[in-house]
């Protein structure tokens, strides 16, 4: 399990760098930083398909305006736990708020840190975040378990965007056969849509 940490629009002093990695160290959480928004949105995605990575960490700190959009963009990009270090909670639920509609409503960890924190409170989040995503990755284990050795190579497709005809085609079976193991797949994961079913394969 390890952490990514963006430093916004500005850099993370030093300093602040160093409690912030003594804090979750202190967790068992490693954390690294990126220094560039381009680097963020590929660790982002890049990172809700590895398994030992399950926090990103957004630095707002100084409260800029614009700092709100580039939050939208990047959470709404993800399916980690996103910390967002701001001034006002006002704007991180602002934040989530968008977030929440750019995703149909998902369900997405969101958690505001006063932008001056006591690092008792961070670690207190992070044990209890640490336990939420080991929960997580256990029903989702259970739950591609509990696919065929057929259907599993259906989900990564799905995963990939083919489409039914392109899946049937791919493996060698009738686009209706194929969209009955999507069905069945759907069924098993307890997703509602599609969409839903591509984000949990891309995992």
């Amino acid at each position: 399990m390890r952490a990514t940490l963006w430093p916004g629009q500005y850099e993370t002093s030093e300093l602040r760098y160093k409690m912030l990695q003594d804090i979750f160290e202190a967790a068992d959480i490693p954390l690294d930083a990126v220094p560039t928004r381009e680097e963020l949105l590929a660790a982002a995605t890049r990172s809700q398909r590895a398994s030992d990575r399950d926090f990103l960490i957004i630095d707002c700190a100084m409260g800029l305006p614009s700092d709100i959009g580039r939050c939208v963009e990047v959470a709404a990009r993800t399916t980690l736990a996103v910390h967002i270090i701001h001034p006002r909670e006002e704007a991180v639920r602002e934040i989530e708020q968008a977030v929440r509609e750019i995703k149909e409503n998902e369900t997405m960890p969101l958690v505001w840190l006063p932008a001056a924190f006591s690092p008792d409170i961070l670690l207190g989040k992070l044990e209890g975040l640490k336990a939420v995503a080991a929960a997580k990755r256990g029903r989702e284990g259970q739950e591609r378990a509990a696919l065929t050795k057929g259907e599993r190579p259906i989900l990564e497709l799905v995963a990939a965007g083919r489409t039914n005809k392109e899946i049937a085609g791919r493996i060698g079976i009738t686009e209706s056969t194929a969209k009955t193991h999507v069905r069945n797949i759907m069924r098993k994961l307890d997703v509602r849509s599609r969409k839903d079913l591509k984000r949990f394969g891309e995992r």
